[in-house]
């Protein structure tokens, strides 16, 4: 799985918060954990789900680490 965008030449920021971040990583990441090894993956699942914990991939989108 490869996420990628354009970026435009000016970015606005908008006040956003950690749930409103870990609702988007998850519908993102939720078909690929079950490919991260994770300790306590239901546990992992909910704490992505309140933006208290991320992911890092390289390039070929093997698992770096956990945040």
């Amino acid at each position: 799985m490869t996420i990628s965008a354009d970026k435009p030449s000016e970015l606005e920021l908008n006040d956003s918060s950690a749930p409103d971040y870990g609702e988007i990583l998850y519908s993102v990441l939720s078909t690929a954990l079950d490919i991260v090894p994770l300790s306590e993956p239901e546990k992992s699942r909910e704490l992505i789900r309140h933006g208290k914990l991320s992911f890092l991939f390289d390039g070929d989108g093997r698992f770096l680490a956990q945040n």
